[in-house]
């Protein structure tokens, strides 16, 4: 290595553009890289664990302000401490840059083969269909909190995450409306649990453009639905064939059933193995959806979506109009003793 030892710019570089505490590791200040690196593991783990507390508290919008403040502090707080460096403190005697491609390289692995953030606690699923329309868009991407299924069997009402029980390479989002051992009947697109109907209110009509066909438009009524402790949109097509009577089906053991909000565009439970119906074994639910942190258009990304919690109705863009139909049916909303489902008998 030359006199003057290494470079404070790659050093810079390799903070910046790779994970906290290679640039240390690069000018041979060992010690600070192991620190940088696991205060880098830690914080990974924190924000994305809290994110369920801060969005409760805070709501979604500030809580992913937050996140993505923190996700930025972790960068760029590396390369800043980097260039505040004093030149002597660089060690010459090491061979720095084969120690930090060596930590580089543990991190890259941690991050693609086993990064706990993304198998254990929070992840980020991107929407691909309509089915969830009102509540989601085609393109949104939420967080989906992997941890609380762990500690706890999904509620009615919830908005989950799951492997598709006919193909478990697919992953699907749906609203789960049926419990173990309950009995789904569906009445003119309504849920009956029980033989009992799940309160719904009516907003107005809605429309929406085909993602797939721009020039096609979608339209219906618009609801809201009480169940358990969960009140959100569903839309009735009237463009997909009008509404439907299914069942009864009765969920297994362990087993939840699940529709989509878009209640006569949704590949559910209702419609699965032929027409037989199914649901979703315990083993295959995924996590439990949070909140929007953006969008998609044809133009890009659409950042006005960013931190839009997923559970309660929100009127998606361009319905506003509708926002006094929605307060009335919130200000009527059901006492949580009609809103729970009859034990089935």
């Amino acid at each position: 290595m030359s006199d003057q030892g290494p470079s404070r710019a790659v050093a810079a570089i390799l903070a910046f553009a790779l994970p906290p505490g290679v640039g240390q590791a690069y000018l041979g200040l060992s010690r600070r890289a192991v620190t940088w690196f696991v205060s880098f593991v830690l914080l990974g783990l924190a924000v994305p664990l809290a994110m369920p507390a801060l969005g409760a508290a805070l709501g979604y919008r500030t809580a992913c302000l937050v996140y993505v403040v923190a996700v930025a502090a972790r960068w760029i707080a590396p390369v800043v401490d980097v260039l505040a460096l004093k030149q002597e403190r660089f060690d010459r005697t090491k061979t720095p840059l084969l120690v930090g491609l060596a930590v580089g390289g543990v991190i890259a692995a941690l991050f693609a083969n086993a990064l706990p953030t993304r198998l254990l606690l929070l992840e980020s699923f991107k929407v691909p269909g309509g089915s969830m329309i009102p509540t989601l868009l085609v393109g949104d991407r939420i967080f989906v909190d992997k941890l609380v299924y762990r500690t706890r069997a999904p509620r009615a009402g919830e908005v989950m995450v799951f492997a598709f029980p006919e193909n478990h390479k697919q992953e699907f989002i749906k609203r789960v409306v049926l419990m173990p051992g309950d009995t789904l009947e569906v009445k003119d697109g309504h849920p009956w649990i029980n033989g009992w109907e799940v309160p719904h209110c009516k907003v107005g009509t809605f429309s929406y453009g085909d993602p797939d066909t721009p020039s096609l438009r979608h339209g219906g009524e618009l609801d809201v639905e009480f169940l358990g402790e969960q009140a959100y949109l569903t839309l009735y097509d009237t463009a997909s064939g009008g509404l439907t009577d299914r069942g009864p089906f009765i969920a297994k053991p362990d087993e939840y059933w699940v529709m989509g909000d878009n209640r006569n565009n949704s590949h559910d439970s209702p419609t699965w193995f032929g027409g037989r119906g199914g649901g979703v074994p315990r083993d295959l639910v995924r996590g439990h959806a949070l909140s929007v942190w953006t969008g998609a258009t044809d133009a890009g990304l659409d950042w006005s979506r960013a931190g839009q919690a997923i559970e309660g109705p929100t009127l998606p863009n361009g319905s506003e109009s509708l926002q006094g139909a929605l307060d009335a049916c919130m200000k009527a909303r059901p006492p949580s003793s009609h809103t729970t489902p009859p034990p089935p008998t």
